[in-house]
């Protein structure tokens, strides 16, 4: 299985599979794999390695790797898999990874569309395992969760069940009432995140959309979030009011058969 790649801002480490044993590296590895992270991090979409080790996890490989077999060491199913190789495009052969071995100085750095919090294998995680403290703060998890919503939408490598997963785990967190959890939709919807172009930030942010009303049991439901949605002042230099509600009322139409206002959003 593969090593996890650490990294604590000054030096890089290396993290077994089953999460219970760090392995130093040496300082020429960390100089040599800082420079091949940071060309790595710009070919995937980020600005640099610490933005791509704080959003994914990136694995060296071990004896018998390939990258399916890592995407399945995380819990990826194989349409995620295929996405997550055709991401890793830092490689001139997908099939050809080679493994990793001590004091190697430019390993094959695969990255996986996981967070980071989550680079413990999935057979190795216990359901029973301790609670996270009830004094830890809570809009500080909450914005960690919003971060990682907002960067898993931004990476082109992610798949829309990785995103839609992601949305899922900020918006959960807002399920007290159906306005809370629509505000924090409107925090990701925010036209001023960059999801790519039209047609990729569009599709985007109708899964954020279908994410937001799952919970809701029937249309009437849906068409009140929907309703409140098209009541937000949108405010953008890039749209106006009108490409958002558009936006919203003809997802709301065409996936769900819902009429909201004509005049909210057919204009």
């Amino acid at each position: 299985m593969a090593f996890v790649v650490k990294f604590d801002g000054k030096s890089f480490s290396l993290k077994s599979a089953d999460g219970a044993q760090t392995y130093n590296v040496s300082p020429a590895q960390s100089q040599s794999w800082q420079a091949a992270l940071e060309k790595q991090a710009k070919m995937q979409g980020f600005k640099s390695t610490t933005e791509l080790l704080d959003t994914f996890v990136v694995t060296v490989p071990n004896a018998g790797d390939s990258q399916y077999k890592i995407a399945d060491q995380f819990g990826i199913g194989p349409e995620g898999a295929q996405a997550m190789v055709e991401g890793n495009v830092q490689f001139a052969d997908p099939d050809l990874i080679h493994t990793y071995h001590e004091g190697d100085l430019n390993p094959d750095f695969v990255t996986v569309p996981v967070q980071p919090e989550a680079d413990k294998p999935i057979s190795n995680k216990n359901p029973d395992g301790p609670v996270p403290s009830s004094d830890e703060p809570t809009g500080q998890t909450d914005g960690v969760k919003k971060q990682s919503a907002i960067d898993t939408l931004k990476n082109p490598s992610a798949t829309s069940e990785q995103r839609k997963t992601a949305i899922a785990t900020y918006l959960d967190g807002h399920s007290g009432s159906v306005e809370d959890r629509t505000k924090a939709a409107i925090e990701l919807l925010d036209p001023n995140q960059d999801y790519g172009e039209e047609k990729v930030r569009t599709a985007k942010r109708q899964e954020i959309l279908d994410v937001l009303v799952e919970p809701s049991k029937d249309n009437d439901a849906k068409k009140n979030v929907f309703d409140s949605l098209l009541e937000h002042n949108w405010v953008s230099k890039r749209f106006d009011d009108k490409s958002m509600d558009k936006l919203i009322g003809e997802h709301a139409k065409n996936k769900y058969n819902i009429d909201c206002d004509p005049v909210k959003w057919n204009r």
